[in-house]
């Protein structure tokens, strides 16, 4: 089977920064990452779903997720560099996460 190399990092930020995030494939879950870190997978060459999520914070009931669908059949040189980047919502923020969650999550893709 043919793979591609996807590559994950986490970009520092201040809101969920204690937290991990969960990186999940096809709802598989891969591996967990901390702020300013990267992790690698070897993934199938094939469409699927890549889904970065934050969840068990004792501090809020919200999740902070996002999903994309990744076409790895795209890479001609057989790397995605993915960026994940958390930005503070004023609500959440405001309301110490009571009324809706702290941060929301943007997730960048860069075929190779």
């Amino acid at each position: 089977m043919e793979t591609v190399k996807l590559n994950v990092t986490r970009k520092k930020s201040f809101v969920g920064g204690a937290m991990p995030y969960r990186i999940l494939l096809n709802g598989t879950e891969l591996a967990k990452i901390m702020i300013g870190k990267t992790v690698s997978f070897d993934i199938p060459k094939e469409p699927a779903t890549l889904e970065i999520a934050m969840y068990g914070n004792a501090l809020t009931f919200h999740k902070i997720k996002k999903s994309v669908q990744i076409t790895p059949e795209s890479c001609r040189t057989g790397v995605i560099n993915c960026t994940i980047t958390t930005k503070a919502k004023t609500l959440g923020v405001l309301t110490c996460g009571l009324l809706s969650a702290v941060g929301k999550l943007e997730i960048d893709l860069e075929y190779c």
